[in-house]
């Protein structure tokens, strides 16, 4: 049970890791809930939800064939009451109890269609509704995806941290992406697991292959940025990296969520903005950049993400450049980690004076493709599916203590 859609223009970790357990499990992933209001704003606005699914007109739970031909079932729910912007209360409790409802029949009909009992259940990052479904889906096992600091994101945090806490101790477990947030969350739960966020291989190593067929020859330096356009970005220190390259160019590309951050370096004319982007086309942007950058600020979200930009890049091969925002001791051997708008630059100068040493950069290639590859959703969902046996595992023998 996801807070993200399955289709869109971004990449998610939910919906990754889902299609790679799907090769060998029944999966019924249940997308973003959309509201009568996200109806009325999508009709209004052009934007492009499945109004028809979401109504029933179409239908609602469909069998998607992935490229590997895995096959997935993926579930619209009807539409759902908008909560968020109740204060907390009767009134949102009411409401919330009332949309949990819903959810609960129509998960428990997809459930009961596709001939599966007794489910895994494994909410991602969606405590509202995973707290008052505990135990109404008949589940063997429930499992708490946690991809964020929910205390620091906007959108979710006005009811979602008092109610993660409730939800978390309720579950069998806690799936962290990130070493800070298990530590974060093991307070609520001492089942609490690391498994980091992946990349999905086939679709980067395709930028690295363009890269390779591509003619460099007086190609003028790329710097790239793939991801949202949000809050999470050090604008000042990107303005000054933009001013000191002019020779340069900078890529963004991603959906574009916070208007300020665009507004101060979209007059620079050696930036352009792509926009969002499906999955599928990624790889034609990032075959285009040189360098990778993840130039974050730090703060009480970003100490707790494991960027699923860093793994992308090193796929294709790129170098990166990263701020040092949290936890990010597993990268230090593989990308240039700086702490000043000054050592950020110069690892950008330093990384471009590489590019033209070839051998060198071949080596340091070489070992930026093997370490994305050990990082593989593949190698998650494994590491995934062995804490799940484990948890299994001691549940069962729990209950022969206890009988």
């Amino acid at each position: 049970m996801a807070m993200s859609p399955w289709e869109g223009d971004y990449m998610k970790a939910s919906v990754q890791i889902m299609s790679v357990l799907a090769r060998h499990n029944r999966v019924i992933y249940v997308e973003y809930q959309f509201t009568y209001k996200d109806i009325i704003t999508g009709m209004l606005r052009g934007n492009s939800i499945p109004v028809k699914r979401i109504l029933g007109i179409n239908k609602r739970l469909r069998t998607i064939k992935l490229e590997d031909n895995t096959e997935i079932n993926v579930l619209t729910a009807p539409p759902i009451y908008p909560v968020n912007w109740l204060p907390s209360g009767k009134i949102h409790h009411f409401f919330v109890k009332r949309n949990a409802r819903i959810l609960r029949k129509a998960i428990q009909r997809a459930v009961s269609s596709r001939d599966m009992h007794s489910p895994i259940v494994v909410n991602a990052f969606n405590p509202t509704y995973g707290l008052p479904l505990v135990g109404k889906l008949n589940e063997k096992l429930l499992l708490y995806y946690c991809y964020d600091e929910i205390s620091h994101a906007k959108w979710c945090k006005k009811h979602g941290t008092g109610v993660e806490a409730d939800f978390a101790a309720k579950a069998d477990a806690i799936i962290t992406t990130s070493a800070q947030l298990q530590q974060n969350k093991k307070a609520y739960n001492d089942q609490c697991f690391l498994v980091k966020n992946g990349v999905n291989l086939e679709l980067f190593q395709q930028a690295y292959a363009q890269k390779q067929a591509a003619d460099a020859t007086d190609k003028p330096l790329t710097v790239g940025y793939l991801g949202t356009i949000d809050d999470r970005l050090d604008y000042e220190l990107l303005a000054h990296c933009i001013e000191q390259l002019p020779d340069a160019q900078f890529h963004f590309v991603g959906r574009e969520i916070y208007p300020q951050g665009k507004d101060r370096l979209k007059n620079y004319s050696n930036v352009t903005f792509f926009g969002a982007q499906s999955p599928e086309k990624l790889a034609d942007y990032v075959a285009k950049f040189d360098i990778g950058l993840i130039p974050f600020v730090s703060n009480g979200f970003t100490q707790s993400i494991y960027p699923l930009k860093i793994n992308e890049y090193l796929a294709a091969g790129l170098p990166v450049v990263m701020t040092n925002f949290g936890q990010v001791d597993d990268f230090k051997e593989i990308a240039s980690i700086t702490s000043q708008p000054d050592e950020f630059l110069a690892a950008i100068k330093q990384l471009a004076a590489h590019i033209k040493q070839p051998e060198e950069f071949a080596q340091a290639t070489k070992k930026r493709l093997t370490f994305a590859a050990s990082n593989s959703w593949d190698n998650r969902a494994e590491e995934l599916s062995k804490v799940i046996n484990q948890i299994i595992a001691r549940k069962k023998t729990e209950f022969q203590k206890t009988y």
